[in-house]
């Protein structure tokens, strides 16, 4: 087996190659003369091959030394990049993440946040999913996840959470519906309407939150229609299948065919939450939650001084 070589070795013969002389690179190196020519004979000897002649003209490099210097330098480059890269990534500057999403986020928080995100830490490439809390819970179990927007509450001793986004739940209605026409109603309005809910298997979360406000108001709801996403639930109720419970965040936007009206005498909030797994976090991931941290920070100041939250 042929001696082995590392970057050392390659340092050296490069060294030797820019001076032209071993005098001049051990000088250069801080090393001794016979020490840098035993150097470049173990080099030798691991690539089998002569890579400086030798005469009394001076040095001389061969057909395999001017390969090896051409490939050397770019080595030692690449060795270089190398490092730079890994300290940046050690330092959470270069990396990827793996980010998983509710239509609940996506409507409020999470475009502010990535904006954020992108502008502070460019070299951070992200691939967001979308996907149901409990999916999201599960793929965070599994580490198949960085960080996950969830739909609250959610305390498992595996996560941490943080609260980035705040919405009222208000009804939603069709444009001709008969209480359209009123710019608040009750929840005992909606007793005996027909309502489209999300599937109940993907929307557990949420589903707790409509049923326990139903609850109280007296009544259960009485599914007309299961839909898989928010828009599918919209556009249901746009065509007059029934009626249904969202959040602020989604209910605003203008869509044809729908008007959103908000709960008189029930004020209910729900929370999205940015999670993650505890310990073993990534500097990355410690940008990604410090930012989302900064942006929710930023939104309670606005609701303090009065005014409403940027999620809502």
């Amino acid at each position: 087996m042929r001696p082995r070589f590392d970057l050392r070795h390659v340092a050296c013969f490069l060294a030797i190659v820019e001076h032209g002389s071993f005098r001049g690179a051990a000088r250069h190196l801080n090393i001794a003369q016979p020490a840098l020519s035993r150097t470049l004979r173990n080099l030798e000897e691991a690539l089998g091959a002569l890579l400086i002649a030798r005469d009394r003209r001076g040095l001389e490099l061969t057909p395999a030394g001017r390969v090896f210097a051409a490939g050397g330098a770019r080595l030692l480059d690449e060795a270089a990049d190398l490092a730079h890269s890994a300290s940046r990534a050690h330092k959470g500057l270069l990396g990827q993440l793996r980010v998983s999403y509710t239509d609940f986020a996506i409507a409020g928080a999470l475009p502010d946040i990535v904006n954020a995100f992108r502008t502070a830490f460019p070299e951070i490439s992200v691939t967001f999913t979308p996907s149901v809390t409990t999916s999201q819970i599960e793929a965070l179990r599994e580490g198949r996840i960085d960080a996950g927007f969830l739909t609250g509450p959610v305390e498992l001793p595996f996560l941490q959470t943080h609260m980035v986004q705040r919405d009222d739940i208000v009804a939603v209605l069709p444009a001709g519906h008969r209480l359209a026409a009123r710019e608040r109603v009750t929840l005992g309005d909606l007793a005996d309407e027909a309502f489209v809910l999300g599937v109940s298997e993907r929307w557990s979360h949420f589903l707790t939150h409509v049923t326990h406000l139903c609850q109280g108001a007296g009544f259960l709801p009485k599914l007309a229609q299961e839909a898989a996403d928010s828009e599918a639930i919209l556009g249901l109720v746009a065509a007059g299948i029934g009626v249904t419970l969202s959040i602020e965040s989604i209910a605003k936007r203008p869509r044809p065919g729908i008007v959103m009206r908000r709960l008189v005498g029930q004020p209910y909030e729900v929370q999205t939450l940015l999670a993650w797994r505890r310990g073993g976090e990534d500097p990355a991931l410690q940008h990604f939650r410090d930012i989302a941290l900064i942006y929710w920070a930023e939104v309670a100041a606005v609701t303090a001084d009065g005014g409403r939250p940027a999620a809502e």
